[in-house]
């Protein structure tokens, strides 16, 4: 425990030092928003928000294989694809914010990144293979794009993340789980970081290269909670700590289809479109989501020592 205490602690640290680098890396690439909406402050705001993330992740990680005494040969392994999985997400979202790479092709990515990841051991433990590689994929690739969905406001994409984050390492920790804890608790801390200069009105923007590398990892520590021991059941817990950003997707989904509106078009699709009518502050707002999601979390936890 102390040593992911300490993992904590540098996380917050190093991303803290990195942010102003990410700031000026993004003016140099042209990386500046100039949009603007309801509860965001995006206009000029440079959005390099993955660079931290992906820094402190490489170094933590790296760190994490070589001190902590408790990680085997081969979750050291996968913790080195994770972070090829995580580099590689982060390149595609940067191509999709340049506008290189056209949504479906950015989706192509996501998908073979998922592979990558499954092929090589992040995978729900299940009888029935097919269906446990089949659930992953989707889970990798749901996670990936729900997180980027919940950017329409500052601070919530990066709130949400680190709430799941956190409650994925409760109950890393109760499974006595080193290799998802260790993950946990670079993304809370980084998160935690990352939020003041995140938090309404932005300083920085997550941009797609932050929300698909965030969602990926929320996405990893899901299926690794649901790879553990009971895993035909506590692949429901991952669903509950995750209740606010799936179900907003399958909000925001399914309106568009009724609709017929793009998703690169989702304004009012949201379930918190409604807030925004009732001219509910931003910071308000954050904390309703985060009080949601905390609650969620919690019922997770109870859920899974229930089973126990």
């Amino acid at each position: 425990m102390p040593f992911i205490l300490l993992i904590l602690f540098l996380s917050v640290c190093l991303t803290a030092i990195v942010v102003p680098f990410a700031k000026v890396i993004s003016l140099r690439l042209g990386l500046i928003s100039d949009l603007a909406g309801t509860f965001q402050s995006w206009k000029n705001i440079p959005f390099l928000g993955g660079f931290p993330h992906l820094f402190t992740l490489s170094v933590l990680i790296i760190a994490g294989i070589k001190l902590s005494p408790e990680l085997v040969l081969s979750e050291s392994g996968i913790l080195l694809i994770i972070l090829l999985g995580a580099f590689l997400v982060f390149v595609v979202g940067l191509l999709h914010d340049l506008k290189v790479l056209s949504p479906w092709l950015t989706l192509l990515g996501h998908l073979l990144v998922a592979v990558i990841l499954v092929s090589s051991g992040v995978v729900f433990n299940r009888e029935n293979q097919f269906l446990a590689y089949g659930l992953s994929l989707f889970y990798l690739v749901g996670a990936t794009n729900a997180v980027k969905l919940q950017d329409d406001i500052d601070g919530l994409a990066t709130g949400l993340a680190g709430i799941a984050a956190f409650f994925f390492g409760v109950i890393f920790y109760i499974q006595g789980n080193m290799f998802g804890l260790l993950l946990s608790g670079i993304v809370v801390g980084s998160t935690m970081a990352f939020l003041y200069y995140n938090f309404n009105p932005a300083q920085l923007l997550l941009g797609s290269n932050g929300n698909f590398l965030l969602g990926l990892m929320v996405g990893i520590m899901a299926v690794l909670v649901g790879g553990g021991e009971l895993s035909k059941r506590t692949f429901f817990v991952s669903l509950v700590i995750l209740a606010l950003p799936i179900l907003d997707t399958l909000t925001v989904l399914c309106k568009s289809v009724v609709k017929r509106q793009s998703l690169l078009e989702r304004s009012g699709l949201h379930i918190y479109s409604r807030f925004v009518e009732k001219k509910l502050t931003p910071n308000k707002f954050l904390i309703l989501s985060y009080s949601i999601s905390i609650l969620a979390g919690i019922t997770a936890v109870w859920l899974f020592l229930d089973m126990a």
